[in-house]
């Protein structure tokens, strides 16, 4: 999931993962890479990768 150029919240996140028919799994803390836009380009804008363990969302298909 994209988010544009604004960090987003935790609340935007958990909506996202809810979107896809996730969840985090009780416990898990969000992890953050920096990656670059542009491989190989030092001049090449950040790009933030988060990450967190998941579970299917119970409210899916329901």
């Amino acid at each position: 999931h994209r988010f544009g150029r604004s960090v987003p919240t935790f609340t935007d996140r958990s909506s996202a993962l809810r979107a896809l028919g996730f969840e985090p799994v009780p416990g898990a803390e969000w992890t953050w890479t920096e990656d670059s836009e542009t491989p190989d380009n030092p001049a090449s804008p950040a790009v933030l990768i988060a990450a967190i363990r998941v579970r299917s969302w119970p409210g899916v298909g329901a």
